[in-house]
């Protein structure tokens, strides 16, 4: 939750409730560990009074996707030249600023997806960045 719903469910004393809370979850903008995106995340709740969607990281392959094929294709009208996403295919660093996967892939052999996760800790008034995550074919490991 924000710290917003956080406070609004729970009232005054939401940090001392919260204090040995700790959340796992897809890395969203306002936790990224690129500042660029963090500063993003900002600027979109001071303009728009809320935080940009926390699903944003898992809908941001699609579009890529369908650009890669369509380069590969040479076209965007002819399906028959479209080839099926291979996970093979490379995806460079800047098409991905939410979640960029390891190696520049977004699929392993078997079609899963690559992730990211972070682990916030309730410290004072907000959420805090613990540790950074990948999660790759049911391995965890840590991101310094």
């Amino acid at each position: 939750m924000t710290a917003e719903q956080a406070k609004n469910l729970i009232g005054v004393k939401y940090t001392e409730a919260l204090k040995n809370v700790y959340d796992s979850r897809g890395i969203d903008p306002a936790f990224h560990p690129d500042k660029k995106v963090r500063d993003w995340s900002k600027q979109f709740s001071e303009k728009f009074g809320y935080f940009p969607a926390d699903l944003t990281m898992w809908a941001w392959d699609a579009p890529f996707i369908a650009i890669r094929a369509f380069q590969k294709a040479g076209t965007v009208s002819d399906r028959k030249r479209s080839p099926k996403p291979s996970p093979t295919w490379k995806f460079p660093q800047r098409d991905h600023p939410l979640r960029p996967p390891p190696g520049n892939k977004l699929f392993d052999e078997q079609g899963q997806s690559f992730s990211t996760t972070v682990v916030l800790g309730w410290e004072n008034t907000d959420w805090n960045t613990k540790k950074y995550y990948s999660v790759i074919k049911g391995a965890v490991k840590e991101i310094k």
